[in-house]
C-alpha cells in the first residue's frame, strides 16, 4: 500500500467529524490521513458544548426538531454521552425513576455528543482549531490534482496539526499545506442571512436576526436605548414583526409569544413590558406539525348500515415523533425507495397537502389554514413547520399571521416604521412598526469564499441562489468536473444520516472502490430546480429533503444492508441511520441504538408512551367549558357552569417539571333553581418527560399564580371499545387521579380525544366524597 491520501477537511461540526470517522474507520488502515480545520478555539459548529454559550447562532436550551433517533450517527449510541446529569427532572429523580434522555435534545446537547463523537473515533492530531483556511489552490501536476491549503496563519496554525509532523514541516517549505482531497464540511449554516430590503438601514426600531434573539425585552428597548418608551406621541402598543415562514418563523413568533404568556402568568411578574402585538410575515402558509403525531391518524369503522367501513379520524391512536412516522419505510410506495423530485407536480402537492391536513388534524375551511384552499394553495408543495405552540398561539390570536413578502420600510414621525407588504391579492401596509425580527434564515456563500474561482465556475456556482448555489451530483457531494473536491452536509436539510452517507460515498471513489466518471450530472434537471427556486414555483421546502428516498438509495450505491426491527425482513419502521451501518461502525453501538429504538416503538404501540405528552400540548389555549354538577346535598348546589378555560404556558416554576400551565376558568353557574353566579377556578398544570406524567397542582389564593400543593397525577390507560361506530366518542385516552383532602376524597376521571395531532375535545368528571360535600361534576371541553 503506498502513503495514505491526505484529506484537507473544513470544519468540525457534524459534517466534518463524521467524514473525518469514516475516512478513518471504515477504509483499511493507511488509506486515508484525514485533518479537520476548526476556525475557532472548540469543535461543534454552530451547536454550542455548554449549556451557558449565550452569544452563538443557537440558544443552548432550544430543542431541536428532529428526535435523537435521527440526530445521531449510526455508531454512537446517546447513551453513551455524557449529559452531566441533564437527564430526568429533579421529582422522577427522586422517586427513583431512571433517568431517560430527552427524545427532542437540547442544541446544547447535541454539542456533547458531537464532542463525545470526537472522543470516541478521532485522535487528537485529526483536529486542528484555531486553523481558519483562507485559500486553497488547485494545481496540476502532470495530470494530477492536488489541493494547496492556506491558513490565516499558515506557519503557527501548522504546528498545532502536530509538531514535527510532515504536514507541519511542509507548511514551513511552502506555506500552505498540499493535499490530495479536500472536503467542504464547513456548513450550510454557517452565516445568517439578511436580505436587501429598501429602508432597513433607516429603520427607526430594533432589527436583529433570529438567531439572536434570546430575551423579548431587547426587543422593546428603544434604538439605542435602554428604555421601553416610545418618544412623543404615538401609539401605546409595540408590534414585534417576524420576517420569514417555514421553521425559523415559526419557532421565532412563538418563542416570543411563549416569553409574552410567561410574563404575564408568573408569579415573579412581568419582566418586561406585554402589551404588544406578534405579526409573523410569511411568503406563504405552513402547516404547524408538532414534535409527537399519530402513527395512524384515521381508521375504518363499519358504516351505520353494517356494510362497507368507512374512514373517520382515530380519537385514540399511537404517537411518535413525527420524523420517525414521516420516515417510516412503509408508508412509501411499493417497489424501490427512490427520492422524490424536488419539483413537485400538482396532484403530488394534493396528495401531501392532504396528508398533513390529516396528520395535523386542522379542518381548513373552518381555521387558521384556510390559506391552503383558496388562491389555489393546495396545489403548491406544503411547507412545514415543527412546533408545538404556533398553532394555539395563532388560533387564539397571540399571532397575527400575514401572507406576504417585505417590499419596503418607511420611517414615520413617532418613531416606528412602516412596512409595505406585497401580497398576491393586493399590496397592503404594517404600520406603527417598532422591531423587526428577521427569521430569513442562513446563507451559504461563506463556506465557499476560499475556493479559487475557477474551480467555483466548473461547480455552476450562483452567489445569488441560496438553496441551490452549486450544480452537484444527485448526492450532493461531489461534481464529477471536479472529482478531488467532495462536499459533506452542504444542502438545506439537517439530516446526519446523509452526510454519513455522503461520507462513505466519497471514501467509495477517492479509495478507488468506485470510479467516479460512472456518476454524471443532470444539468438539464439542476437548471430546472435552479429555475423554478427563482421563479418561486412549485419547488420543495428542502430539495434535500426526502432523507428515507436518500438514504435508501445511498445504501442500494453503496451496497449496505439495512438493518431489520424486530427480527422483521419487511420494509417498514423508520430510517434512521444505526440501521444502515458499514463495515467501520462500531457493532455494540449500533445494537444500543437498535435495541433503544425497538424498545421505544413497542411502548408506543403496547403501552402508549407519548400519549401524555400529546394531551399536554393539546391542552394550550382557550377551550369552551360546560359543566353539569350533580350534588346530593342540599347545601350543595346543582346547576351547570358555562365558561371559557385557558391554558398559559409559561416556564416552570422550578426544576422538578419540564413544563407547565397556569389554568385558569371564567364561568356562570345556573343552579336548578335558577340562581346566576359567577365562578372561577385556577390550577397549574405539569409535565414530567421522564416518567411521562401530566400532574395538577392547586395555586395559592393570594396572587392566583404560585403553586400550592398537588392535586392529582393523571395516569393513562387506554379505553378501547367494541362499538366502534362513525362519529362515536367511546373510544378515547383515558386517565384517573385521585386526592384525599382531610377526610374528603376526590377521584377524577379523564376522556381525551383527538383529531388528528390535535387535542380535538375532552371530559373530566369528578367523585366526591366525605362527611359534608357528595356531589359529581362532568365537565366536556370543546375548541
Amino acid at each position: 500500500m503506498g502513503a495514505p491520501k491526505r484529506v484537507a477537511i473544513v470544519g468540525a461540526g457534524p459534517a466534518g467529524l463524521v467524514a473525518a470517522k469514516t475516512l478513518l474507520h471504515s477504509h483499511p488502515k493507511g488509506t486515508f490521513k484525514p485533518i479537520v480545520f476548526e476556525q475557532t478555539s472548540r469543535l461543534g459548529g454552530i451547536w454550542p458544548i455548554e449549556r451557558d454559550e449565550r452569544d452563538g447562532l443557537l440558544d443552548p436550551e432550544m430543542p431541536i426538531n428532529l428526535s435523537r433517533y435521527s440526530v445521531s450517527f449510526s455508531d454512537l449510541a446517546w447513551e453513551s454521552v455524557n449529559l452531566d446529569g441533564a437527564l430526568g427532572s429533579d421529582l422522577s429523580r427522586q422517586r427513583g425513576i431512571p433517568p431517560r434522555l430527552p427524545m427532542f435534545p437540547r442544541a446544547w446537547h447535541v454539542g456533547k455528543y458531537l464532542q463525545a463523537y470526537a472522543q470516541r473515533y478521532l485522535p487528537e492530531d485529526t483536529i486542528s482549531l484555531n486553523s481558519r483556511v483562507s485559500r486553497t489552490v488547485r494545481e496540476n501536476r502532470n495530470g494530477r490534482y492536488v489541493w494547496l491549503v492556506e491558513l490565516a496563519d499558515s506557519r503557527q496554525e501548522a504546528t498545532r496539526i502536530s509538531a514535527g509532523s510532515d504536514l507541519a514541516d511542509q507548511s514551513e517549505k511552502r506555506n500552505s499545506l498540499e493535499f490530495d482531497h479536500l472536503i467542504i464540511a464547513s456548513g450550510f449554516f454557517s452565516k445568517p442571512f439578511t436580505p436587501e430590503i429598501p429602508g432597513l438601514q433607516d429603520f427607526s426600531g430594533r432589527v436583529i436576526h433570529s438567531t439572536q434573539l434570546r430575551g423579548v425585552g431587547d426587543l422593546l428597548k428603544s434604538k439605542g436605548a435602554d428604555t421601553a418608551s416610545t418618544p412623543g406621541p404615538g401609539p401605546k402598543k409595540h408590534k414585534i414583526v417576524v420576517v420569514g415562514g417555514s421553521i425559523s418563523g415559526a419557532e421565532t413568533s412563538s418563542n416570543i409569544a411563549f416569553q409574552r404568556s410567561n410574563a404575564r402568568n408568573s408569579p415573579s411578574g412581568p419582566q418586561h413590558d406585554t402589551d404588544f402585538e406578534i405579526i409573523n410575515l410569511t411568503a406563504r402558509p405552513f402547516w404547524p406539525l408538532p414534535y409527537m403525531v399519530p402513527t395512524k391518524p384515521m381508521r375504518d369503522v363499519q358504516s351505520v348500515d353494517g356494510g362497507s367501513t368507512v374512514p373517520e379520524f382515530d380519537p385514540a391512536p399511537s404517537f411518535l415523533p413525527w420524523d420517525l412516522c414521516l420516515y417510516d419505510l412503509s408508508i412509501r410506495p411499493p417497489g424501490p425507495v427512490v427520492v422524490q423530485n424536488a419539483i413537485v407536480e400538482r396532484e403530488r402537492a394534493h396528495m401531501l397537502n392532504d396528508a398533513f391536513r390529516t396528520l395535523t388534524g386542522r379542518d381548513p375551511a373552518q381555521s387558521d389554514m384556510a390559506e391552503y384552499l383558496v388562491g389555489g394553495g393546495r396545489d403548491r408543495p406544503p411547507y412545514v413547520a415543527i412546533t408545538d405552540t404556533y398553532a394555539e398561539f395563532h388560533r387564539t390570536g397571540d399571532i397575527t399571521r400575514t401572507i406576504g413578502r417585505l417590499r419596503e420600510i418607511l420611517p414615520t414621525e413617532n418613531g416606528r416604521s412602516t412596512l409595505k407588504i406585497s401580497s398576491s391579492s393586493k399590496d397592503i401596509e404594517i404600520r406603527d412598526v417598532s422591531a423587526l425580527v428577521l427569521a430569513t434564515g442562513f446563507e451559504p456563500h461563506a463556506a465557499l469564499r476560499f475556493l479559487p474561482p475557477a474551480v467555483l465556475a466548473q461547480l455552476g456556482h450562483d452567489p445569488t441562489c441560496r438553496t441551490l448555489p452549486l450544480f452537484l451530483h444527485s448526492s450532493s457531494a461531489f461534481n464529477p468536473a471536479v472529482p478531488d473536491l467532495g462536499f459533506v452536509g452542504f444542502y438545506k436539510g439537517p439530516f446526519w444520516g446523509v452526510m454519513e452517507m455522503q461520507a462513505r460515498f466519497l471514501g467509495k471513489i477517492w479509495a478507488g472502490d468506485v470510479g467516479s466518471d460512472q456518476y454524471k450530472l443532470d444539468l438539464e434537471k439542476l437548471e430546472g430546480v435552479r429555475a423554478a427556486l427563482r421563479a418561486s414555483g412549485d419547488i420543495a421546502q428542502f430539495i434535500m429533503g426526502d432523507f428515507s428516498g436518500l438514504v435508501e438509495t445511498f445504501a442500494e450505491t453503496l451496497n449496505i444492508s439495512r438493518g431489520s426491527l424486530g427480527g422483521s425482513s419487511e420494509r417498514s419502521g423508520p430510517a434512521v441511520p444505526a440501521r444502515y451501518p458499514d463495515g467501520g461502525s462500531d457493532p455494540d453501538q449500533v445494537e444500543t441504538i437498535m435495541s433503544s429504538l425497538e424498545a421505544m416503538l413497542d411502548r408506543s404501540y403496547s403501552s402508549g408512551s407519548y400519549v401524555a405528552r400529546a394531551v399536554f400540548y393539546g391542552l394550550q389555549g382557550r377551550w369552551h367549558v360546560s359543566r353539569d354538577l350533580r350534588s346530593d346535598l342540599d347545601t350543595y348546589p346543582s346547576g351547570k357552569v358555562i365558561g371559557v378555560a385557558w391554558f398559559h404556558p409559561r416556564q416552570p416554576t422550578d426544576t422538578t417539571h419540564d413544563a407547565e400551565y397556569l389554568y385558569c376558568e371564567e364561568g356562570e353557574l345556573t343552579t336548578d333553581t335558577s340562581l346566576k353566579m359567577q365562578v372561577s377556578r385556577r390550577y397549574v398544570y405539569r409535565y414530567d418527560e421522564a416518567a411521562e406524567r401530566v400532574s395538577t397542582w392547586f395555586v395559592e389564593p393570594g396572587d392566583g399564580k404560585s403553586v400550592d400543593y398537588p392535586f392529582h397525577e393523571l395516569q393513562f390507560t387506554p379505553r378501547r371499545t367494541s362499538a366502534d361506530q362513525p362519529g362515536s366518542a367511546s373510544r378515547s385516552w383515558s386517565a384517573s387521579g385521585y386526592h384525599l383532602c382531610e377526610k374528603d376524597e376526590y377521584h377524577t376521571t379523564y376522556d381525551f380525544r383527538f383529531r388528528g395531532a390535535a387535542l380535538d375535545n375532552f371530559e373530566v368528571r369528578y367523585e366526591v366524597k366525605g362527611p359534608k360535600k357528595d356531589y359529581t361534576t362532568a365537565t366536556i371541553y370543546r375548541r
